[in-house]
């Protein structure tokens, strides 16, 4: 092959370097490769959705989300179609539940300068708590246990 490339002629240093910028210019525009973000950068997509949820009345719920897109990303919360006031970051949590929040749907909506995106919805399934029976036991209580302890 002959001399390293600083030894060879200019003639011969000059037709590389040009071939190898023409084959690079020509390889990124066939690709369509770009340096730069959108003049608006990036519209946000949901790449996690909300899950439902399932508590029992009294604990809490919470909802969450991932995104991406050109930051900053801004968080809205919404309970069906309304907003809920100062809901405004990547997860969402109700707390407490009730049993009137059984069956409501939670989505968010996240935007910035270049778009937003809308999650899909997650319903929240509230319980009953399950109820407990309390046995009290009479230790000296001769009628009710058929024993009497005292003697």
């Amino acid at each position: 092959m002959g001399a390293p490339l600083g030894e060879l002629p200019l003639r011969s240093a000059e037709r590389l370097r040009g071939v190898s910028l023409l084959s690079l210019s020509l390889l990124l525009a066939g690709c369509g490769a770009s340096s730069s973000a959108p003049a608006g950068g990036i519209a946000p997509t949901i790449s996690t959705q909300p899950s439902n949820q399932t508590v029992t009345v009294g604990q809490p719920a919470t909802f969450s989300v991932v995104a991406n897109g050109t930051v900053p990303l801004s968080y809205q919360w919404q309970r069906g179609t309304t907003p809920i006031a100062g809901a405004t970051t990547m997860s969402y949590t109700l707390n407490p539940t009730s049993a009137t929040d059984n069956g409501a749907e939670f989505k968010v909506v996240v935007s910035n300068s270049a778009g937003s995106d809308t999650s899909s919805p997650a319903t929240l399934t509230v319980n009953a708590p399950t109820a407990t029976t309390d046995i009290l036991t009479y230790h000296n209580d001769n009628a009710r246990t058929g024993q009497n302890l005292n003697g």
